[in-house]
């Protein structure tokens, strides 16, 4: 089992781009139902804050999974 980091920062993106990208409650269900069902995520938190964005996951196969997110 592989633990997984996708995010970014205000110090990396623009903020347009970091608003754009904000997961509020409504687009983490949204987003969390949209994946695909052959990904071989078992967990997954996603925290959105002001000035950051972080997808913390775990799988089995993890190139799989990146190519995949």
């Amino acid at each position: 089992m592989h633990t997984a980091l996708i995010g970014t920062d205000f110090n990396n993106v623009n903020l347009d781009l970091l608003e754009k990208i904000h997961f509020d409650y409504n687009k983490i269900s949204e987003f969390i139902h949209s994946l695909p069902s052959d990904l071989g995520v078992e967990d997954m938190v996603i925290i959105p804050t002001c000035n950051r964005m972080e997808i913390y996951y775990t799988c089995h196969d993890y190139d799989y999974s990146k190519s995949k997110l």
